[in-house]
């Protein structure tokens, strides 16, 4: 488990078992004023605790990014035409619901690698 006690003064006494305890020589009970005890393994369960958070969301935003990118129109026309892409992009170039399916895939897919990334640190 290991269970690290240290004083201000810069003693330090490690257990590695739940129950060990270990024996300083020379100390008396005034020397160990403002000694704290620390768990190493209590910042790792704070990162599972992100994991919560995280993992949801790259799971949204993957699915979310699918969805996204099914919509744009390639070059049969696309899912896109049906919320009104495709009257005025043979003579246009790209309409305005093009560009802002382009800026929402964009937003969802910065989303999508910045989830990944912090999944893969925490997990």
């Amino acid at each position: 488990m290991g269970i690290t006690a240290s004083d201000p003064s810069g003693v330090t006494a490690t257990g590695n078992s739940p129950g060990a305890t270990t024996q300083l020589t020379g100390i008396t009970a005034s020397d160990l004023t403002g000694v704290t005890a620390t768990n190493p393994h209590t910042h790792a369960a704070s990162l599972s605790h992100m994991v919560w958070f995280i993992a949801p969301l790259h799971i949204l935003s993957a699915l979310l990014l699918v969805f996204l990118v099914l919509l744009h129109s390639g070059k049969g026309g696309g899912l896109s035409d049906m919320f009104g892409g495709g009257l005025g992009a043979q003579a246009a170039g790209s309409t305005v619901v093009e560009r802002n399916l382009d800026r929402i895939t964009v937003v969802a897919a910065l989303i999508f690698a910045f989830a990944s990334t912090a999944f893969a640190l925490v997990a």
